[in-house]
């Protein structure tokens, strides 16, 4: 979920239809965030500092990469609502 997010900001950022004061903001938000998760040494904060930083490096060249779609069936756990009628 947090790389869904990130990436949507990122897509906020560099949207041509986005107001240029909500661009900003997300701006200066990808920079703050970069710095916190700079700082932290799991993978998931690594990548995603990465990402920030491969965007703010080349934002024309950078691209988003579509969330993989979730498997088919229902999710685990949901038997148990099989007794729901609504």
């Amino acid at each position: 979920v947090n790389h869904v997010v990130l990436k949507n900001m990122i897509e906020l950022a560099a949207s041509n239809n986005a107001n240029p004061v909500t661009k900003a903001i997300v701006h200066k938000k990808l920079t703050d965030l970069q710095t916190k998760l700079s700082d932290k040494k799991d993978a998931d904060s690594q990548y995603g500092s990465h990402l920030i930083a491969q965007y703010l490096t080349n934002p024309e060249e950078f691209e988003v990469e579509d969330a993989p779609a979730p498997p088919p069936g229902s999710p685990i756990g949901s038997d148990g609502m099989i007794y729901c009628e609504f």
